[in-house]
């Protein structure tokens, strides 16, 4: 079965409701019809992962002597505030010694 019609054949249950003077179903084609006319069909989701940021920066490497900083990352358990306000504190302690 084609993706668009796929698309029709969920929609099709909605035909009845109205939003304002728009039928839902009206509504559900005028988005299909939209979304097919831009991507020639549905839209395609990738399970490939991409990373948020450009391969310069993937391929930039530490200075020598680098020192990670040794604070807990947050594991979404707990108080995200005061895991914030500890994470500051770590910080400007750090911050006379760190060098540009």
């Amino acid at each position: 079965m084609h993706d668009w019609t796929v698309v029709q054949n969920v929609l099709y249950d909605t035909t009845q409701l109205s939003i304002g003077s728009l039928f839902v179903q009206q509504l559900q084609n005028m988005i299909a019809d939209t979304i097919h006319a831009h991507y020639g069909g549905l839209p395609q989701f990738s399970l490939v992962y991409a990373k948020p940021y450009s391969r310069q920066i993937e391929e930039m490497r530490m200075p020598l002597g680098y020192q990670p900083l040794k604070y807990q990352c947050f594991d979404g358990k707990g108080n995200p505030k005061q895991h914030v306000a500890r994470l500051l504190n770590y910080v400007t302690t750090l911050e006379p010694t760190m060098t540009p």
